[in-house]
């Protein structure tokens, strides 16, 4: 009867168990052999009945309470399932596949430190299983614990010597959830080469492109998801972005309208559609969206977060007690915690309840992890130092292009960056692409990678003269796309290609750089108090702030000495105090001419992806400086860490 049931021949294990039955009524293996098919055949309550049945007559036998948590796992029962399976391995401590089912149930329940617990110990019990350990390495990815995760992902490809495309796809997943796009796109792409039909694989992998500022590529996959069977409102929604990121505003208004249409009364439709709204500026079609998310779910703390976005969108008294709650409940998931935090740390800090707005940013911050490597981003800076030197840049001065249509804005994320390329790309000979991603990355194309400085400086330095004019023509060819009304200048202003000016100077020796700064109290305090992507490592604890800035400041004097590039470096205060100055100082150093549109930035209709899309479309404001000095009594960590060498 067993065989019959492994082999899926459910009406003949249903005949026979019966007929054992109907001799044996009350034969615990009988009742749990027809609790299984019961269950196989979708009636739950009925495999329910059965199961316990069998337990009642046999209650020491570790398997009966194995099958009856997983019947009430499949009616979402966990708290039940997890009682089972506690009962399960009482009865038999080295059931690994009880552990597994444990951790998954906690996994459920969102309690990820008993989850790793759990699948610890299945990986103990059974060594040479991969699922095992790539369910440790999916925990301690939401654990936030890379190294864990990493060294999880190693034990799987030891043990699976020709992985499958799925088994490669979850590994991609993993590494996408710890921040680490580059692995995570590699493994993906591994993945597509074996299995080019798989929707929801190039709808990740384009999505993940999207992240990365890689538009054309991201475009193309999300093409093939469609044409797979993909979601369509989800492709909507995604490919809104690609033109949103290309400045092609009204093609995204017009995917993410239809979208809206589509999604009708799906609220998680309606959420992701909101946050689009708002990278084209359409705030009122964001409210509009949120607001028909909370009649639909009363209770989406995420639509309640959204609202909190921009100054003036101001809760209830009911409604901030009810976020208070859920903040501080630890059974609520820490995903959802997290965003309440950040969420009451903004509405706080609106009406100035200083105290209160830093505690729900810490507890934001805290959900988030701590995961800063100090000591491996110092080794890096310093291999930097070594490798990319002055005799590096002379010895290829005549690699590159003398082209000065890129223009790159770098500095600290929250620095200005954002407002700096909007007054630039106000001015009509400029497009401004937003964070349109790395420069190793912009400049490469399949057959022609250029290596990631984060992980291979010594890659860098082998890449010949011929490959480096083949990389800037590449990189050229991307930003010439986007010149669409005959703009003489691209900007390029993700905040981190600070750490690839490298790469830069070999490709364009002559184009204009524009570092952004700003006081290091304001500008440390701003990145705390955002929800920042996992990229950001260093961005949820006061004291690895303070250090990763301090490891910035060394690596941006570095390039100073060393880069050809004309470098033009804006104090953030400066820009603040004295627009028209600064403006006219940064179209003179671009090269443009000036334009008094530059100084009406805020009016200009374009997407702005980042954490400042309100405040740059509002006019200069004198808020943001000195913003540090109510929190600082909660700041000493941070000031610690800046007064340290």
């Amino acid at each position: 009867m067993a065989q019959l049931l492994s082999k899926g021949n459910l009406q003949a294990a249903a005949i026979s168990v019966g007929q054992g039955l109907s001799v044996a009524p009350n034969h615990p293996d009988l009742l749990h052999l027809a609790g299984q098919v019961s269950l196989q055949t979708g009636n739950k309550d009925e495999s329910k009945r059965l199961i316990r049945r069998a337990i009642k007559v046999a209650p020491k036998i570790g398997l009966y309470h194995y099958s009856l948590a997983a019947a009430l796992f499949a009616e979402n029962d966990l708290d039940g399932a997890l009682q089972s399976l506690r009962a399960a391995i009482r009865l038999e401590p080295r059931n690994a596949d009880a552990y597994t089912n444990l951790g998954i149930v906690f996994v459920r329940k969102k309690q990820h430190d008993e989850a790793e617990a759990a699948f610890s110990q299945a990986a103990r019990l059974k060594p040479d299983d991969p699922q095992v350990h790539l369910n440790l390495a999916i925990c301690n990815m939401e654990l936030k614990e890379p190294q864990k995760a990493a060294a999880a992902v190693r034990k799987v490809e030891e043990l699976v010597q020709a992985p499958e495309p799925r088994l490669l796809f979850q590994i991609g997943n993993v590494y996408r959830g710890l921040g680490q796009s580059s692995l995570a796109e590699s493994y993906y792409h591994r993945a597509l080469e074996r299995q080019s039909e798989a929707p929801d694989m190039w709808f990740e992998f384009g999505d993940l492109l999207l992240q990365t500022g890689e538009y054309d590529r991201a475009a193309e996959a999300l093409r093939k998801a469609d044409a797979q069977g993909y979601d369509n409102i989800a492709v909507d929604i995604a490919v809104a972005r690609v033109h949103a990121a290309l400045g092609e505003i009204d093609q995204a208004r017009a995917l993410l309208d239809s979208a809206t249409a589509k999604a009708g009364d799906k609220a998680v439709y309606l959420y992701d559609v909101a946050r689009q709204f708002t990278f084209i500026g359409d705030f009122t079609a964001q409210e509009r969206c949120l607001h028909r998310v909370l009649e639909l779910e009363p209770d989406h703390a995420g639509a309640f977060a959204a609202l909190l976005i921009a100054p003036g969108r101001k809760l209830t008294d009911g409604d901030v007690a009810k976020l208070r709650k859920l903040a501080d409940d630890k059974s609520v998931d820490s995903e959802t915690r997290r965003r309440i935090g950040f969420s009451l740390g903004n509405h706080y800090r609106y009406t100035k309840q200083y105290d209160e707005s830093f505690r729900y940013y810490r507890l934001g911050n805290r959900l988030r992890g701590n995961r800063f490597d100090r000591e491996a981003y110092a080794q890096w800076v310093a291999s930097v130092e070594s490798t990319f030197t002055s005799d590096f840049f002379e010895q290829r001065a005549t690699c590159g292009s003398d082209s000065r249509l890129p223009v790159l804005i770098v500095g600290m994320p929250r620095s200005g960056t954002t407002l700096t390329e909007q007054i630039i790309s106000s001015h009509p000979n400029v497009f401004g692409a937003g964070e349109y991603g790395y420069v190793s990355k912009l400049c490469s194309s399949a057959g022609l990678e250029f290596p990631d400085p984060r992980a291979g400086l010594d890659r860098c330095s082998a890449v010949t003269c011929d490959e480096t004019a083949r990389h800037a023509e590449i990189y050229l060819e991307k930003m010439q796309a986007l010149t669409q009304r005959g703009e003489t200048k691209v900007t390029n202003k993700l905040p981190h290609n600070f750490e690839q000016l490298g790469v830069f100077g070999m490709l364009f020796p002559k184009a204009p750089i524009i570092h952004v700064k700003r006081d290091p109290r304001d500008n440390l305090l701003s990145i705390y108090f955002q929800d920042f992507s996992e990229f950001h490592d260093y961005a949820t604890d006061l004291k690895s702030l303070g250090h990763f800035f301090r490891l910035y400041e060394r690596l941006m004097a570095h390039w100073l000495k060393v880069v050809p590039n004309p470098v033009y470096t804006l104090q953030y205060e400066d820009l603040v105090a004295d627009l028209p100055t600064k403006a006219r100082e940064l179209a003179d150093f671009v090269g443009i001419g000036w334009d008094e549109r530059m100084l009406s930035y805020y009016d200009q209709e374009r997407k702005v992806d980042t954490a400042s899309k309100w405040q740059v479309r509002q006019p200069i404001y004198q808020s943001s400086v000195s913003r540090w000095t109510p929190y600082a009594k909660h700041l000493k960590p941070l000031f610690d860490a800046l007064d340290q060498t």
